[in-house]
């Protein structure tokens, strides 16, 4: 008798980050730039939308579970950031980024 054979697929969501960039006033960021590099060397990115969401999906999992996840743009009055946060979480939603 031959064993049950389990196939599973991920989808690009079940890797994710995701959240809202916003100044130090609560309004968003938009296209600032949301970034990781997996160990292997794979860049993962994506802009913030209008109002500063973003999602960074379909994440390599594989290797290791948290993720640098790299923030970089302007805000409204033109002053440049770059933040990183250090070890994010793989399925982190709601994550909260404040630029001073």
């Amino acid at each position: 008798m031959m064993a049950d054979l389990e196939i599973r697929i991920n989808l690009p969501k079940d890797y994710s980050v995701s959240g809202h960039v916003r100044d130090a006033q609560g309004n968003p960021i938009p296209r600032a730039v949301v970034n990781t590099i997996t160990p292997r060397g794979l860049t993962w990115w994506t802009m913030t939308d209008n109002n500063g969401a973003f999602c960074l999906e379909g994440l390599d999992g594989l290797e290791k579970d948290t993720f640098d996840v790299h923030f970089k743009g302007a805000t409204r009055t033109a002053d440049a950031f770059k933040i990183t946060k250090p070890d994010i979480p793989l399925h982190t939603k709601d994550l909260e980024i404040i630029v001073p």
